[in-house]
């Protein structure tokens, strides 16, 4: 064996995970310094966020991931993880979850102690921490929603 500038930590169980995910954002791991920038305290972005700082209500500990689209009117209350490529819908509410890449948060939802998916969510309050289908109500695939039809085929160039 050998010692290593790390620290350990198991995440066998979404109980684990999920604490794991906390201490992450609390910057309680060591050597584990927050991606992005900060852009209020305790709240992180990565790169290429869209979200008007101005109009949205954020109170740390918060990461947004890149490509994360956070539409006006939104109040997030940490700590909250966002990953990348989600986009959060007007008058949004979210409270101590963590949100999967590529989830579209429908407008006006609220969301409190849950692990969201586009295909399951976790209750994070109960103790089991049983998974069930997400309500399509409340979130979706927001890879489902692009389409091709934008798409235009280049010009070929002339030979010769």
């Amino acid at each position: 064996g050998c010692e290593t500038p790390m620290q350990w930590i198991d995440i066998g169980t979404v109980s684990d995970l999920w604490n794991a995910n906390q201490s992450a954002l609390n910057q309680d791991i060591l050597h584990f310094p927050m991606k992005g920038t900060e852009v209020a305290p305790g709240v992180f972005a990565g790169t290429n966020v869209n979200a008007n700082w101005d109009t949205i209500s954020v109170k740390g500990p918060v990461y947004i991931g890149s490509g994360t689209t956070i539409e006006d009117g939104v109040t997030i209350e940490g700590p909250v993880l966002i990953s990348e490529n989600t986009h959060v819908e007007s008058e949004t509410t979210l409270r101590k979850c963590v949100i999967d890449p590529y989830t579209q948060i429908e407008r006006g939802t609220e969301i409190n102690q849950e692990w969201i998916n586009p295909e399951f969510s976790i209750d994070l309050s109960e103790k089991s921490c049983v998974s069930t289908e997400t309500d399509s109500t409340r979130a979706s695939d927001i890879r489902e929603a692009r389409t091709m039809s934008n798409v235009s085929v280049l010009p070929q160039r002339a030979k010769g």
